[in-house]
């Protein structure tokens, strides 16, 4: 009313509005009452019995369709609707995507660095991709990209069956084959036995042990503040908490060599051989001159060792194995919920299969006998395999989706039931009436 008195041009508006709303009403009234009149009429000649049951219910569906079909066209109009699209081929293959179509092996696992490797799903549309996004995607997988695929860990890569780079080239991507990758699945030497998942994860790369030498809280790892004996991944973001905000450094850039101590701080004078002077790097200037002191204790090396949460060793700790280098392990066939290989070894093997662990639902077999497996290298499997020829498959068997199956089944028996009781006592009742 305000509007209308400050800007007299609303006020036609406004009319217009009023009108078109009470022809609106008035046009749905009479409808209504048709059909209302409509309906007591069939009513009416039903009660009259001169019209039998099966007429009524067409009347009162013909009466319906005559309401919805009207109502209906005022919101979805022919134009609404299109006919259906198929995109055959969403995404155009390129040169590179054509060279790796051309490997006909089984499994492996192409990483398109030309993209953003971790939040595109283009790759996966040709090929197994160890990047690709999913808004659910395993939260070990993502810390996996975090802390190793996204600095470049080649023994990461190579453990993930890495065949094929994508990388850009002078007219276009081009593929490049990874002569390193581990193949579907492999033996190992030894188990690197590591107390908690968080050992596991640093345990993929190069490990350092690190020792503060002056006390300092604002130096921070993995969101903490660094201990006064610390274990580290050498290329882990090593933060430094500043008035200003965080900034952030790793010391993957040297060329550290492993059981050699090193000294680490700001002493850009200080030309001893094991001494790493930080000050270039962001916030390495509020270092102190010795900081701290970092040695490499262990280097992945992932067809040699296979990195196991001591969590596991009911399932492995007796377990004693020589490696056979003669050993084979062949993936004979490859489907996303079965997988098969063939095992042929003089000795008792250990093997790690390129295949992410997910025990809820994945089982195992040996000889189609059901074994336990484990899980190695913080994501992927491991298993115990007899000495001579044997068929290993592994099948993806959620208990979660039969019992799901199997309620579903005796839900949809009983409404079966229902309805045929209902139809039976209805002419049950007719029969006795009659």
């Amino acid at each position: 009313i305000d509007l209308q008195a400050q800007q007299p041009e609303y006020v036609q508006l406004f009319g217009e509005i009023e009108k078109v709303r009470i022809a609106v009403f008035k046009s749905d009234a009479l409808r209504s009452f048709f059909f209302i009149l409509f309906s007591a009429l069939a009513i009416l000649v039903y009660g009259m019995k001169k019209i039998p049951k099966a007429a009524l219910i067409g009347v009162f569906a013909v009466l319906i369709l005559m309401d919805m079909v009207p109502v209906g066209k005022r919101y979805l109009k022919d134009d609404n609707f299109k006919r259906q699209n198929f995109n055959t081929r969403p995404y155009s293959p390129t040169q590179a995507d054509m060279q790796i179509l051309q490997d006909k092996e089984l499994d492996f696992r192409v990483f398109n660095t030309t993209l953003g490797p971790f939040n595109d799903a283009s790759t996966s549309y040709y090929h197994k991709s160890i990047g690709g996004y999913h808004g659910a995607k395993l939260r070990r997988y993502q810390d996996l990209i975090d802390h190793h695929l996204s600095k470049g860990n080649m023994a990461v890569l190579n453990m993930l069956n890495t065949k094929y780079f994508i990388v850009r080239g002078e007219q276009g991507p081009v593929a490049q084959q990874n002569p390193e990758h581990l193949g579907p699945a492999w033996f190992v030497h030894y188990i690197k036995w590591v107390p908690s998942p968080d050992q596991e994860i640093i345990h993929l790369g190069n490990v350092m042990a690190i020792k503060m030498l002056t006390t300092n809280d604002a130096i921070q790892v993995f969101g903490r503040p660094i201990e006064s004996q610390d274990t580290i991944i050498q290329n882990t973001d090593i933060a430094v908490v500043l008035p200003s905000g965080k900034t952030k450094f790793d010391l993957g850039k040297f060329n550290l060599q492993q059981g050699i101590s090193y000294v680490f701080g700001n002493d850009p004078l200080n030309t001893d051989s094991n001494f790493i002077d930080l000050s270039t790097l962001p916030g390495g200037k509020t270092l102190a001159k010795k900081q701290f002191e970092g040695q490499v204790i262990f280097s992945f090396r992932p067809s040699q060792a296979a990195i196991i949460d001591k969590k596991f060793k009911g399932y492995l700790e007796d377990y004693n194995y020589t490696f056979d280098p003669s050993g084979t392990i062949k993936l004979l066939h490859y489907q996303p919920n079965y997988l098969k290989y063939e095992t042929d070894a003089a000795t008792d093997q250990l093997a790690v299969f390129s295949e992410i662990y997910y025990a809820e639902g994945w089982d195992a077999f040996i000889d189609s006998k059901k074994v336990d497996y484990a899980r190695a290298d913080f994501v992927l499997r491991t298993m115990k395999i007899p000495a001579g020829k044997h068929i290993i498959e592994f099948k993806f068997e959620p208990q979660s989706y039969y019992t799901g199956k199997t309620i579903s089944l005796i839900g949809s028996i009983l409404v079966l039931l229902l309805f045929i009781g209902g139809i039976y006592w209805g002419f049950f009742r007719k029969e006795k009436e009659d």
